[in-house]
Formats: C-alpha cells, sequence, structure tokens
C-alpha cells in the first residue's frame, strides 16, 4: 500500500511525526524534497490555477528555510530520500524496495 503524506514539513517536529505515522503502520518512509530556485517557484506561482497567489516573500522564506533542511534530513531515518532540482526536476522513484 502508498500512502503520501503531501507536506511543506519544513520543521523537524513535522517531519518527525510523519515518519513516526508512517512506521507505526509498517510503511517504508520516503521523502520527496522539490529543491527548485526560487525563481521556478516564483514562475509556478504566477501561473496557478488555485486562485491565489502564496507570494515572493513566503517563497522567499520557504526556499531559504528548504537549504537547512537539506543539511539535516540525510540524519533523520528516512528510509529513502530523493531530491528533485531544477535540473534534476524527473526521477523514477521505486519506493520499498
Amino acid at each position: 500500500m502508498l500512502t503520501i503524506a503531501d507536506s511543506t514539513a519544513l520543521t523537524p517536529e513535522a517531519r518527525r511525526r510523519l515518519g513516526e505515522m508512517a512506521r507505526r503502520q509498517g510503511f517504508t518512509t520516503c521523502l520527496v524534497v522539490f529543491n527548485m530556485s526560487l525563481e521556478t517557484c516564483l514562475a509556478r506561482d504566477r501561473e496557478s490555477t488555485r486562485g491565489r497567489l502564496v507570494g515572493e516573500q513566503v517563497i522567499a522564506y520557504h526556499v531559504k528555510q528548504l537549504q537547512r533542511v537539506l543539511q539535516v534530513i540525510p540524519q533523520e531515518g528516512w528510509d529513502q530520500i530523493y531530491v528533485l532540482d531544477d535540473e534534476h526536476p524527473d526521477v523514477d522513484l521505486t519506493i520499498g524496495e
């Protein structure tokens, strides 16, 4: 069974809770990180069809926070970690193997 928790999860506590929930159910933990540039994020925000913009200030803050997160996630005990970026926006994911 595959379950996806779509979350910004920029705080260690948020990621810890998600990992704990998965482990309690016996799931493999897999973290997929979208490490896109500020420019890419802003362009996607402008093109969004959600009906609302996130805005440059919030996006810039999240991009900065993510750089810190990338330093610590290898030590958090995830079974698998995939980092997608502007140069590598696609990846074939095999979860649980």
